[in-house]
């Protein structure tokens, strides 16, 4: 893959952030790993305990894979989202193993304490001794003095620690987006500037604007086929809309006249005559 399909292979000047995408991390990572393992094996086995010839040569081998994963890192604090976050997970323990076997060099290391504790160490200006000085101390913090199970444990508690660090710096962003404050008062917004006032705006417009397509994707009655359309409900029709017991409606099962439930003879109700009506 050529710089020109990957901006993230370029590894040197300015990163063109706007061109960077999600799906070119890993490609490009994957191939730079590959590139770096590479060169530091060969760079192992042919060291020279000088400046010119070990401090120069592992700062260009280091130079582009630490571009390219200082522009990831950087649009993941400004740029998130959730394919470039997939994009590091995948990436981020083959860049912190590589590192860690950098780190703990044996060769390296020893190179460095020959340079420290040689004659051209004096010819050095105080910049160059500092740069060596920095090396010897980030070698033995970063285990190069460990051993066997040491140093396993050692480079798991590294990778726990990467990974806890990316989660809680996910997990701050997605609070921060989350959080708002709604003003009503004019004196809430009294002395703020009018870009934050403006900014303000804007965001209380996309947020207005995301609650009401929310809305409008919220389902409603009659979207399912199994619902009843709205407004076309039954009304009550004949015995529905009569609130009369059922027998009166006659909705009782038929019985022979003169028999109760059970065959018990029905006994008929007793007539009282009527008064006779006077005619005035």
């Amino acid at each position: 893959m050529s710089e020109v399909n990957n901006p993230l292979l370029i590894g040197k000047g300015l990163p063109p952030f706007p061109d960077i995408k999600a799906e070119q991390v890993i490609p490009a990572i994957t191939q730079l790993l590959e590139e770096t393992s590479k060169g530091l094996t060969e760079l192992e086995a042919n060291l020279q305990p000088t400046w010119a010839g070990l401090v120069e040569p592992l700062e260009r081998l280091t130079e582009r894979i630490g571009w390219s994963w200082s522009a990831i890192e950087h649009l993941l604090s400004v740029k998130n989202s959730a394919e470039l976050r997939e994009a590091h997970k995948v990436v981020q323990p083959k860049v912190i193993e590589f590192f860690n076997r950098f780190s703990q060099s044996q060769p390296v290391y020893k190179a460095y304490k020959a340079i420290y504790g040689s004659s051209e160490w004096d010819n050095l200006d105080p910049a160059q001794k500092r740069i060596v000085e920095a090396a010897m101390r980030d070698a033995e913090l970063s285990g190069v003095g460990l051993e066997g199970e040491l140093k396993e444990k050692f480079n798991a508690i590294q990778m726990e620690l990467a990974e806890l660090s990316t989660n809680f710096s996910n997990h701050v962003l997605d609070a921060t987006k989350a959080f708002s404050m709604t003003l009503t008062l004019p004196e809430e917004i009294e002395g703020l500037p009018p870009s934050l006032l403006g900014q303000a705006a804007q965001a209380a417009v996309r947020r207005l604007c995301r609650h009401a397509q929310h809305r409008r994707r919220r389902p409603r009655r009659g979207d399912d086929p199994a619902d009843p359309p709205r407004g076309r409900r039954r009304r009550p029709r004949g015995d529905d809309h009569d609130r009369r017991p059922r027998a009166d409606r006659g909705l009782l099962p038929h019985r022979p006249p003169g028999r109760a439930p059970g065959g018990v003879p029905e006994v008929p109700p007793r007539r009282v005559p009527e008064a006779p009506r006077r005619h005035r």
